[in-house]
């Protein structure tokens, strides 16, 4: 039994460091907006402009490894007006 315990808790911890790779830009592209028009945008704008809940984006700027499928990521991009690449960036561990 173990054995088992053991394995999960490495899976686990594979998978977590795994996800953790990728890190959303979302602070920097709401800051980048906000300069550029010379205003405050908060994540309540950026959920209503967006069409992506306000606790995803929550979720997207303040916990690491956070997971959202390709629709959430076309939608920022769409209100961003910026590519994937711009949202999403590889870390490397």
């Amino acid at each position: 039994m173990s054995r088992v315990n053991d394995l999960c808790r490495s899976t686990a911890t594979s998978f977590r460091i795994h996800s953790e790779m990728i890190r959303f830009r979302l602070a920097e592209l709401i800051a980048d907006k906000a300069f550029m028009e010379r205003r405050s945008i908060s994540m309540t704008e950026v959920a209503e402009g967006s069409g992506v809940h306000r606790a995803t984006l929550s979720k997207m700027a303040n916990q690491p490894g956070t997971n959202v499928g390709t629709e959430i990521v076309d939608k920022l991009c769409r209100y961003f007006r910026c590519q994937p690449g711009d949202l999403l960036s590889y870390v490397d561990d």
